[in-house]
């Protein structure tokens, strides 16, 4: 009787049921793999944009301050409180040189949130965006309590500026030297 017996072709209803759940389950794995790495990817590039954001206001602070002008004339002053400063300093142009411009940098109040902003002429830059309890601080004399919460000297800049204020993360600070004092 073994010899009346065709050899088997092809797979059994059941063969194929099995097959098709392990390649559904195998294409369900990858499919969350793949949503993972994208959603991985587009935090990253959150974190990445607002670090360089950062970087660039840090940078461009530092240039600002580090060539204040001070006391020359009376428009010239440095003055500033603890939400804002304003100062005369010496601005890029667009044709590659510089030209001497006001810059007022202060805190301005969202909703929860606070955000430095840059006003130079016209134009408005926000430098460091969801912070809060925000304030600005002025080094009169190089020793831990020479900082002041107010500046009006009209013939000089302070030595250094100190910009406070918290975040989700905690505290943070920013501390810039200023250029030659006038």
């Amino acid at each position: 009787m073994m010899g009346n017996q065709r050899p088997r072709r092809g797979f059994t209803i059941l063969e194929l049921m099995i097959a098709l759940a392990i390649g559904a389950m195998a294409v369900l794995v990858v499919r969350l793999g793949v949503e993972t790495i994208a959603q991985a990817s587009v935090s990253l590039d959150r974190v990445a944009r607002r670090t360089d954001r950062e970087a660039n206001a840090d940078a461009l602070v530092r240039g600002l301050l580090g060539r204040v002008e001070s006391g020359r004339i009376s428009s010239d002053r440095f003055v500033g409180d603890a939400q804002a400063m304003e100062f005369t300093t010496w601005c890029d142009a667009p044709g590659g040189y510089q030209e001497r411009c006001r810059v007022r940098l202060e805190a301005t109040a969202h909703g929860s949130s606070d955000t430095i902003r840059l006003l130079v002429a016209r134009d408005t830059v926000a430098l460091w965006t969801d912070i809060r309890a925000l304030d600005f601080r002025y080094l009169v004399i190089p020793t831990p309590d020479g900082w002041r919460p107010t500046w009006s000297d009209p013939v000089r800049a302070p030595l250094a500026i100190s910009i406070r204020f918290a975040r989700e993360t905690g505290p943070d600070s920013v501390f810039v030297r200023i250029g030659e004092r006038g």
